[in-house]
């Protein structure tokens, strides 16, 4: 399978190569990067009537929350800010047919409205689900503990390759 995976931590990204080695991964490391993957790199020149992906991806795991970029906001202070860009990803993937999709992410449920409310959507179960033939998962608890990384104050990975199952085995 061709993965693509998006996510602005590279230790996440790192993981993601590690744990799906029977499969091409590319990555990228924030909203932009993703959107020139998907529909190409130039806002004024884009197929934005294509709905033909630039590369063919038959699945997409995206962060929730990617800090916003300079490049596409008018108020430069907002640079910077956690972005829930993961569901216009998925919207866009839904828009080219990409039929497989996960948003992921590592934030506090207890502390982000966001993530609270995907509890709804995916939750402690983390149940895949079809909306017609495209299976979504999202999914706020699919992590791993990594000892070598508590003393950074960053014990936990994505768990991509349980995603990846999950997805692969919803019905």
């Amino acid at each position: 399978m061709k993965i693509l995976i998006i996510d602005d931590n590279n230790d996440n990204l790192e993981a993601a190569k590690k744990l799906l080695t029977d499969h091409e991964v590319i990555t990228a490391n924030s909203y932009e990067a993703a959107e020139e993957l998907l529909i190409g790199d130039d806002h004024f020149s884009r197929r934005k009537d294509s709905n033909v992906p630039v590369e063919n991806f038959d699945l997409v795991i995206t962060d929730l929350f990617m800090p916003a970029s300079p490049t596409g906001l008018g108020d430069k202070s907002m640079a910077g800010q956690e972005t829930p860009y993961g569901f216009v990803l998925a919207l866009l993937c839904l828009r080219l047919g990409i039929n497989k999709i996960a948003i992921m992410t590592d934030s506090n449920h207890h502390k982000n409205p966001i993530s609270w409310a995907l509890d709804n959507l995916g939750g402690n179960d983390s149940k895949p689900f079809k909306v017609n033939e495209t299976t979504m998962l999202f999914a706020s608890n699919l992590i791993i503990w990594d000892n070598q990384r508590c003393d950074q104050g960053l014990p936990f990975i994505k768990d991509y390759e349980r995603a990846l199952k999950l997805i692969l085995n919803s019905k």
